[in-house]
């Protein structure tokens, strides 16, 4: 982030983006349950890593917001740390299966997931092209 500049928060109230945005952490939050309550480590953390980047890439300002080191709004912050105990515990878990790369860290697989988001992005195609695409870079 650079001195001086805040990100914009995932929602601002009032304005059709933070309502866009709003929309995002409740669909966020609905699918991280989801995903915690699968059964099958490997399914679970695939369909999380899946609803992110659905998440990700209708709004081009939620990725960096997710990517931010400080929040503007505190309910952000709480977001992004449920989600992040979220994919933890999912990646965790497919880790203890067997059925990840013991050695493929949470570290490793933020920055994948906001570049494979991006990529989807380029060019510009209707949202369900956006998604379909990025589909086949998910584990």
């Amino acid at each position: 982030m650079l001195a001086g500049h805040r990100l914009p928060a995932l929602s601002d109230a009032g304005s059709a983006a933070g309502d866009r945005r709003a929309a995002c952490h409740r669909e966020a939050a609905q699918r991280a349950g989801r995903a915690l309550s699968e059964d099958d480590p490997w399914t679970a953390l695939r369909d999380f890593l899946a609803a992110a980047i659905k998440v990700l890439l209708p709004d081009p300002a939620v990725p960096p917001v997710f990517a931010a080191a400080t929040d503007a709004l505190e309910r952000t912050g709480d977001l992004k740390r449920r989600l992040a105990a979220a994919f933890v515990e999912l990646l965790a878990r497919a880790h203890t299966a067997g059925v990840i790369d013991s050695g493929v860290t949470e570290a490793d697989m933020i920055p994948l997931m906001c570049g494979i988001a991006y990529a989807a992005n380029i060019p510009k195609s209707p949202r369900s092209d956006r998604t379909s695409r990025a589909r086949p870079a998910l584990p």
